[in-house]
């Protein structure tokens, strides 16, 4: 991905922080079961250091990340200077606000310091990364022994419903290429049987697929890492059908993710 992808969604999510809240219905969702799946796994005791939370939005997974630890230094950081300035103001009321919580904008596949926080988390930030597979050992690097990554990410497999009505009409596809497992499979020096993962389908309802891609452009998350873009004639025909559609079904494929830093290969 280029540097210039890269400003284009920082710019993107930039714009539509006004918007994001009332759009971003599966982020806000997924934040929920992110923690009940990071619940579930039992492993919920952190050593003592900081927490940083990559790409921090507007506050669906740091809520989460308060309440259960509002004992240990907490770091929100986001690309998007806008996103944690609307983050720290939805936070700031929030119980277990104190001190000790720092917000930074960062771009976190930027090689972080080695043994550094006790746990990483993040949901549905990873797949902006360039290069997922090498993004996830760094942050694994940057953890202290005994930490955790934790993370949601739409997977392989999203959307099936716009990528076949996009085949129906002859029209191109222009969402991204999300991870899959096996990259999670082939992370270098790091044991697959070790982590924790859950792959789960939520689907939701919108009045038509023109309304769908306009709550992606409303979320900041229209930026094609591919550079593809529709054509007049096809967003034409696109609107067209709009106008008839009652409804329009959509599917995210989502992966949960606990990873110990502890699963590192002792060969």
């Amino acid at each position: 991905m280029t540097n210039k992808i890269k400003k284009t969604i920082q710019i993107n999510f930039g714009k539509h922080t006004q918007s994001y809240e009332e759009y971003a219905l599966l982020q806000k969702e997924s934040a929920k079961r992110l923690f009940s799946f990071f619940q579930a796994t039992k492993k919920t005791n952190l050593v003592e250091g900081p927490l940083l939370e990559v790409g921090c939005g507007t506050g669906f997974v740091s809520e989460f990340l308060l309440e259960l630890f509002p004992q240990n230094p907490l770091i929100f950081s986001d690309l998007t200077l806008d996103m944690v300035k609307t983050c720290q103001r939805n936070l700031v009321e929030h119980p277990h606000f104190s001190g000790q919580v720092v917000f930074q904008v960062l771009d976190g596949e930027k090689v972080l310091p080695a043994n550094t926080y006790s746990m990483i988390a993040s949901g549905y930030t990873f797949q902006w990364f360039s290069l997922f597979g090498k993004s996830i050992h760094n942050l694994l690097q940057a953890l202290l022994p005994g930490g955790f990554l934790l993370f949601s990410v739409p997977m392989e497999g999203c959307f099936p419903e716009w990528k076949e009505l996009c085949f129906s009409l002859g029209i191109s596809y222009t969402g991204n290429p999300f991870p899959a497992l096996r990259d999670l499979q082939q992370i270098q020096g790091y044991d697959f049987s070790k982590f924790d993962t859950l792959e789960e389908d939520y689907t939701l309802s919108y009045e038509s697929v023109w309304e769908f891609l306009k709550s992606m452009k409303k979320i900041g998350a229209s930026t094609s890492k591919p550079q593809k873009r529709l054509n007049i004639a096809e967003v034409k025909k696109l609107k067209s059908l709009s106008s008839l559609e009652k409804s329009f079904l959509i599917t995210y494929k989502t992966l949960y993710v606990l990873i110990p830093k502890d699963s590192q290969n002792s060969w």
